[in-house]
């Protein structure tokens, strides 16, 4: 599994090497906003994964959010 190692920003500071993040959101949209761009730029671009656990009925909401940055859902 290919890492990065550069600092990137995330909730108005650095994350640097240990980039375990756990949050909480009054909104979906708000959750989004901060989340996507750390799977995306520093998890699934590197070969990593990203473990979300949400209610059954947020699945398609949360598959088309991904979709639309580019990640490819299909099969799960």
């Amino acid at each position: 599994m290919k890492s990065t190692t550069q600092p990137i920003p995330f909730a108005g500071t650095m994350l640097r090497e240990d980039r375990h993040v756990c949050a909480f959101f009054n909104s979906a949209a708000e959750e989004y906003d901060t989340l996507l761009p750390l799977i995306v730029c520093d998890g699934i671009n590197c070969g990593q994964r990203a473990y979300h656990v949400r209610p059954d009925h947020h699945k398609e909401d949360q598959f088309q959010r991904l979709r639309d940055v580019g990640i490819d859902v299909r099969g799960h």
